[in-house]
This record gives structure tokens, sequence and C-alpha cells, in this order.
């Protein structure tokens, strides 16, 4: 294969030969799905990627939201112009924040 010169700090220089590489390890996606996780491939890495992130998630339609969100993602529907959270307790997108255009009634609690 190739080989690689280390030059250390201190001591004698050492050369290592690349014979090779090891055998390809499981994707974090195996390895969740075999700790338990359920969820599709797609829905996996995109939260991994949010994780304790926050952000922002635009799509086209509420139906297009992941089964499971992130609670510190806002999730915006372009179609309806709504804005949504996810509660990881109950389990569902809330909304929270419509287009004021589509205000038809404001109760004022009187």
């Amino acid at each position: 294969m190739s080989n690689i010169t280390v030059e250390l700090t201190s001591g004698p220089q050492v050369t290592v030969e690349i014979t090779g590489k090891g055998p390809p390890g499981m994707s974090a996606y195996q390895a969740a799905v075999i700790g338990g996780y359920t969820g599709t491939e797609q829905e996996f890495y995109q939260t991994l990627g949010t994780v304790g992130a926050t952000g922002v998630a635009p799509y086209g339609s509420y139906l297009e939201f992941p089964v499971v969100g992130n609670i510190y993602v806002m999730y915006i529907d372009t179609g309806t112009n709504k804005t949504y959270r996810w509660d990881a307790d109950a389990l569902k997108y809330y909304v929270v924040g419509s287009d004021y255009n589509d205000i038809k009634i404001i109760n004022g609690g009187g």
C-alpha cells in the first residue's frame, strides 16, 4: 500500500506501513435500530442533525413534518403560513403562529 513517516517530538523516527483498512462498521442509524429506534433512516439523520440545535425547518405542508419532531426546531408549513412546535410529552405538533390574514375572530375574553 503506502508508507507514512511519523516524526515524534522526541525519540527516533518511526515508519508505519498501511496494509489496508478494517471491515466497515455499522452506520449510526443501524446502531440506533439495534438500540430500539423505530423511525426511518431519513428521520433519524434529520433528527440527528438538529439534536440540541435551534433552527427553523420549512416544509411544503405539515403532512411532511417528521413523525417525531425536535423541541429545538420551529416547523413551518409554507403552504398555509403556519408555524408549529413539537411537544415531546404530548408527542404532537402545536400551532404557535398563523397568517394574520387567516384570523377571522379574536376572542378578547369578554
